[in-house]
């Protein structure tokens, strides 16, 4: 939860970067049941989806990224061009 990123703020300070990918439920939902080696189901996506909401004051709702038109290569592509926008400081 939120004091356990806040552990994390405390420590790394500014070298710590933090993406959430959070398309739309819907978007979960389908991607979960197109899964072959496991699924989460329904009732665990409303838990998760609904904590990660309630992590937006903590982590910037700038870090979450709706990926739903994207494919997973997209993604890892955008948040590497995200990450290294960076500059890493002491």
């Amino acid at each position: 939860g939120k004091e356990y990123i806040n552990q994390f703020k405390t420590t790394f300070k500014n070298n710590l970067i933090i993406k959430v990918l959070l398309p739309p439920k819907e978007v979960v939902y389908h991607r979960d049941l197109q899964r072959t080696c496991w699924t989460s189901g329904e009732e665990m996506i409303d838990i998760l989806y609904q904590k990660f909401l309630n992590l937006e004051t903590t982590i910037g709702l700038e870090n979450y990224i709706d990926n739903k038109n994207e494919s997973p290569a997209e993604t890892a592509q955008f948040i590497l061009k995200s990450i290294n926008q960076y500059s890493w400081k002491e």
